[in-house]
């Protein structure tokens, strides 16, 4: 089986298409595609081969337990006895085993993988010692998480600290580094992090969760003279600076929704975000000790990417 994943290290995140052959004459699905759960605007896609009879060997596509999936195996019995069947998981940290179970005679039953392992990679061997069943394996996403990512794709480069220096896409440029507490020039520290989209400039970005603009102003002065903007927005439990976007059409005052648009990412190709505390009005460059009011947003965007 081969996975075709995001480049860099995207690796931790579920995989967003499996492309799988025959093995050794056990029947396989041909396909499947899923995407990242964004709410409220989750787009499913999946794909299954038909078959024409039963088998005894089944090897199901890569899925995952992680970041509010749901994987599940249906196992169907058309034969006229009860089977035995047993199901062997493979995940990234090996072997584990998975369901037992007799199917009654022309039945069907279904198994949440959750209920076994939690992981972001697990594939299925399904084996029934009779006549042979019939495999389908189904996945499911959170439909509504409280936060959301701010793109509608997995960022193409890492942004924790670790990570974004093993890539060694900023190894000619150090003082670039995403992840935040990056130093930069002089004594001063990144005070956010930088998420990168697969479409570059222009890209859209959506507000994480529901909120209040308060800010709105130019932000940074790129060194061909764009200068790009900001947008900060109050959404309760903290401040997100959405930062190196284009003018914005949003003025202070105005409500957003989860989803709703904040605006285009600038020439610089990445979305800088920055986290405050409540109550926090105003951006700031970071020297010495963090601000009081200054938040590391890694956590909160790896679980939004599900990462």
């Amino acid at each position: 089986m081969d996975s075709i994943r995001r480049a860099c290290t995207i690796g931790l995140a579920a995989v967003l298409l499996t492309c799988v052959a025959c093995l050794h004459g056990a029947a396989v699905p041909e396909r499947r595609a899923e995407s990242i759960p964004r709410a409220p605007f989750n787009t499913w896609a999946h794909d299954a081969a038909g078959v024409t009879s039963p088998s005894t060997t089944w090897y199901m596509a890569e899925g995952c337990t992680e970041a509010g999936f749901e994987t599940w195996v249906l196992v169907s019995n058309p034969a006229d006895v009860p089977q035995d069947v047993t199901m062997t998981l493979f995940t990234d940290r090996g072997e584990v085993a998975g369901p037992t179970d007799t199917i009654p005679a022309r039945s069907r039953r279904s198994y949440n993988l959750g209920s076994y392992v939690t992981t972001y990679d697990v594939s299925i061997k399904v084996q029934s010692a009779g006549e042979g069943v019939v495999c389908e394996r189904a996945m499911y996403g959170l439909s509504d998480p409280e936060v959301i990512a701010p793109f509608d794709d997995f960022p193409i480069y890492p942004f924790t600290r670790d990570e974004s220096i093993a890539c060694g896409a900023w190894a000619s440029d150090p003082l670039d580094y995403p992840y935040f507490g990056a130093p930069r020039q002089g004594t001063r520290l990144h005070a956010g992090i930088d998420i990168y989209p697969p479409e570059g400039p222009g890209a859209r970005v959506f507000a994480v969760k529901d909120g209040t603009v308060i800010r709105v102003e130019p932000f940074y002065t790129r060194y061909t003279g764009e200068v790009t903007w900001c947008v900060m927005v109050d959404h309760g439990d903290w401040v997100v600076n959405y930062g190196e976007v284009y003018p914005p059409s949003l003025a202070v005052g105005d409500r957003l929704e989860k989803g709703d648009l904040v605006g285009l990412v600038s020439g610089t190709a990445q979305l800088h975000m920055e986290l405050y505390t409540p109550g926090s009005t105003d951006w700031l460059l970071w020297y010495g000790p963090q601000p009081a009011n200054l938040l590391d947003p890694t956590a909160l965007m790896l679980e939004a990417f599900g990462l």
